[in-house]
């Protein structure tokens, strides 16, 4: 349910009518949860981590590559950015009324983006009653307030769950995958070696982390340390494990993306982890100490040794983003696919389209890139009305301009080509043009299909019975 994104990307681009319009608010939204975490590592840590903190995240491949697209998930984490900031606020001594009040602000702002970020807000109940037990009351209510808010959305999803129909159950490779694509995103849920490597050196550091505390802290800082870890920690592994559980469970619901938020807890681990390796604090260099009968400079070296291993995950993340940059940026490349079909297809040629319900930003887009104002007028005219099929046959009349008309069926005798979204051309499918007498092989025809971003362009795969 992404109504509300979509209300605010309406004013936006009636106001910025370009691609750059679409994008401007995950740009802002990512530069604004980039300064939100920066001033919970200030507040807690100092210039040096604040400044670790925010270049672990500006730089993370999959939030790099969210913050330029046109989708809610930047958005969705900068609200969870927020709340973790008024939180951290709200929760040293004082009242701090117009902390609470921002932090129940940015809970519903997340839950309004993105259903799944709120998974990421559960995680700030280990800081509340880590931190400060005397705000819990405070906290339950202000989170409860802040979650009726976005409840009639919650309801409206929940009846619309069948949306996300098309995500997989996930194996072994999917789940540990999805959890290593927050650190080196290349692919949702892609486990190979390089992966497998980011994942592996993550997890030295942050259990290295760990036994920092217990070697460089003692007594009340050990302690408010420790909290403060433990909820990196949670906001970095809980949605994943939500979600891992509920897609075994019940239905699938793990998607990279909808981690996003984690990342933030991921990039505050690291930098803390940063700061434990160059702080010198002292209370453990007392005879009661484990290390303090070894030399100064060998007790330096665990310390070193994880800040070079955070160096390096910063480096491989870094790198995964800067390849990015030489990709396309569109998820769904509609003006490549619109040069495709106008140096392809001639004048009477047939096009299917297969845009299922929880897809049907298809024929729009691809009417948006060819200008057909004719094809864009219909499809609204039908998604107003409830009527838009998932079958369209449409026959193209100009070249340039590319102009398509609706058609009923498409001609036996001219060239057939289908453009559909990766995974929306199955076995149903199939049957489904099989009933409108149209034949389609169950692989594409060798050679004769062309990926565009996450959309599919076939040809010579369908023939129409005699």
């Amino acid at each position: 349910m992404l109504a509300p994104y979509y209300f605010l990307v309406h004013y936006v681009y009636s106001a910025i009518p370009n691609d750059f319009g679409l994008r401007l608010l995950s740009i802002v939204a990512a530069t604004a949860a980039v300064a939100f975490l920066a001033m919970i590592a200030l507040r807690w840590w100092g210039p040096a981590p604040a400044f670790v903190a925010g270049m672990l995240l500006a730089l993370n491949p999959l939030f790099f590559q969210m913050a330029a697209t046109a989708r809610p998930y930047a958005l969705a984490t900068m609200f969870v950015a927020m709340s973790g900031y008024f939180l951290v606020k709200a929760i040293s001594p004082g009242p701090h009324v117009y902390a609470w009040i921002g932090y129940g602000i940015a809970l519903s702002g997340a839950g309004l983006m993105h259903l799944m970020a709120l998974l990421a807000i559960g995680s700030t109940s280990v800081l509340v009653i880590g931190i400060n037990k005397t705000k819990v009351l405070t906290w339950l209510c202000t989170t409860l307030i802040g979650t009726l808010f976005i409840a009639p959305i919650a309801v409206a999803a929940f009846s619309q769950r069948g949306q996300v129909s098309w995500i997989p159950v996930p194996n072994y490779r999917t789940i540990i995958g999805s959890l290593a694509s927050l650190i080196v995103f290349t692919k949702d849920g892609r486990l190979t070696w390089f992966e497998a490597l980011a994942l592996a050196l993550v997890s030295i550091v942050l259990a290295g982390g760990v036994l920092l505390l217990f070697i460089k802290f003692n007594g009340a800082m050990r302690r408010q340390e420790m909290k403060r870890f433990s909820f990196t920690l949670t906001l970095f592994v809980f949605p994943w494990l939500v979600l891992t559980g509920e897609s075994l469970l019940a239905a699938p619901f793990l998607r990279t993306t909808y981690l996003l938020p984690s990342i933030l807890g991921l990039s505050l681990a690291l930098a803390a982890v940063a700061h434990y390796s160059f702080t010198d604090t002292g209370p453990n260099k007392t005879a009661h100490s484990m290390t303090s009968a070894r030399p100064r400079k060998l007790r330096q070296w665990p310390a070193v040794g994880l800040a070079v291993a955070t160096a390096t995950i910063f480096v491989l993340s870094a790198a995964t983003t800067a390849t990015a940059l030489r990709a396309s940026w569109w998820v769904d490349d509609f003006p490549a696919l619109a040069a495709a079909l106008s140096s392809k297809l001639s004048v009477g040629d047939s096009v299917i389209f297969l845009q299922h319900y929880s897809e049907t930003g298809v024929n729009a887009g691809i009417a948006y890139a060819t200008h057909d104002a004719s094809f864009g007028k219909t499809l609204q005219e039908n998604l107003i009305a409830g009527t838009q099929p998932v079958i369209e046959f449409r026959t193209i009349v100009s070249i340039d301009p590319l102009l398509t008309v609706e058609s009923t069926a498409p001609s036996s005798s001219s060239p057939m080509y289908v453009i559909y979204t990766r995974g929306g051309f199955g076995p149903v499918e199939i049957h489904e043009l099989a009933a409108l007498k149209i034949n389609c092989s169950e692989v594409p025809v060798a050679g004769s299909s062309q990926s565009f971003g996450l959309l599919r362009l076939d040809s010579g795969r369908c023939t129409k019975e005699e």
